[in-house]
């Protein structure tokens, strides 16, 4: 296993690059995984608000009375500097000041200027609470159109924005055994696969197999007691045991992400990982054959893995793809690759099928074929021209 033994030396060399795209992938995964186990329902956010009071009226402290009934109000020495330190070391998150004739210029339609809003940095909450005093002036001015008294119109305001309105989320999405937070979880891991795949197996076993192409070390080992069918086959054979290591070790990552990661219509995710991983093997196999030079093949490498995933829905969802572009992409795998995955998690409306996702699936595996059988044949004339 003289043959075997080498490819795995000058594989780990390369072993560093492999390491890298792991890393950097896992850790995008273990984000998304903690963020999609998140409530990503909207829930109204209880701020700690500082108000001073310069008007000092019964219409002030109505309106500061309903700032109390959203939010936490505290009380605080009015002075520059403790504002600002509360602000900046986020103990407060928000300062509003009533301005003197707030109660004057309410009953006279003036709108503008009765408050000084203080805060340290643009939010979502910030400026919902912006919007709260907003929409408290305009409710107020409203009833008073009514004919409401001021008095009268504050706590008709009040009362009214206090309502709450039950939403209901409806989704137009096929009914799947999925969660949201599973279903995006899924979606991302495996759609991001084809990528890290080429990227992976083109950026390390290309130049692996180039090494053991050299015409120096071909023409030793030919002048061996190695046979060449024997010498392929350890190369062969080092190549496999790679490429089922990397697949093996980004599915127990994505078991290892979430328990029940694969269970149900999911296993048909993972062989269609497993076919688009002999073909990235198959893309890589095939540059090599061309002999392209260490150079060479990192331009290839990004020239393919960025224009599939481009093309094909990796990077840019299908459904925002015009009708040229897809179906250009119909003659590339990783188009059907994705469309074996969106059917599965769920996320682009796609009716789910077994029959369909197996006939995706045996797609593929006809690109793998057809690649593979390019590969040998170009393989196979350099070798005759040698």
């Amino acid at each position: 296993m003289q043959v075997f033994n080498a490819f795995m030396k000058v594989l780990k060399k390369n072993l560093p690059t492999v390491i890298i795209w792991v890393a950097i992938f896992l850790s995008i995964s273990i984000i998304v995984s903690k963020s999609g186990s998140e409530n990503s329902e909207f829930k109204s956010k209880v701020l700690n608000v500082c108000v001073f009071d310069e008007d000092n009226t019964e219409s002030s402290r109505a309106f500061r009375d309903f700032i109390a009934s959203k939010h936490n109000v505290y009380e605080l020495e009015n002075d520059d500097d403790r504002i600002l330190d509360e602000l900046f070391y986020e103990t407060k998150d928000y300062v509003i000041t009533i301005k003197k004739g707030f109660s004057e210029n309410l009953s006279d339609g003036i709108t503008e200027g009765l408050f000084d809003n203080r805060y340290v940095h643009e939010s979502y909450s910030n400026v919902l609470m912006t919007n709260l005093a907003d929409e408290y002036v305009k409710t107020v001015r409203a009833f008073l159109a009514k004919g409401d008294n001021l008095s009268t119109a504050q706590k008709n305001a009040a009362d009214t924005l206090s309502l709450n309105v039950e939403v209901t989320k409806e989704t137009f999405k096929e009914e799947h055994i999925y969660s949201d937070d599973y279903s995006a979880l899924f979606s991302a891991y495996f759609q991001y696969l084809p990528y890290v795949f080429l990227q992976i197996l083109v950026s390390a076993l290309c130049p692996v197999l180039l090494t053991m192409n050299k015409k120096n070390i071909r023409n030793r080992t030919n002048c061996s007691s190695i046979r060449p069918s024997s010498q392929t086959f350890q190369i062969f054979l080092g190549s496999m045991i790679f490429v089922l290591g990397l697949w093996l070790l980004f599915m127990i990552s994505g078991a290892l992400l979430n328990e029940e990661f694969y269970r149900g219509r999911a296993l048909l995710a993972v062989l269609n990982s497993f076919v688009f991983i002999l073909i990235s093997t198959g893309i890589a196999i095939l540059i090599a054959s061309f002999n392209p030079g260490r150079v060479g093949v990192n331009v290839l490498s990004n020239i393919i893995s960025l224009g599939m995933c481009f093309l094909c829905g990796i990077f840019v969802p299908q459904e925002v793809l015009s009708d040229s572009v897809l179906s250009a992409a119909r003659f590339l795998p990783a188009y059907w690759y994705i469309r074996v995955n969106n059917m599965l998690s769920g996320v682009s409306g796609e009716i789910f099928s077994s029959s369909l996702c197996m006939k995706f699936i045996g797609i593929e595996v006809l690109f793998a074929l057809a690649i593979f059988a390019a590969a040998l044949t170009v393989t196979k004339i350099r070798h005759d021209k040698a």
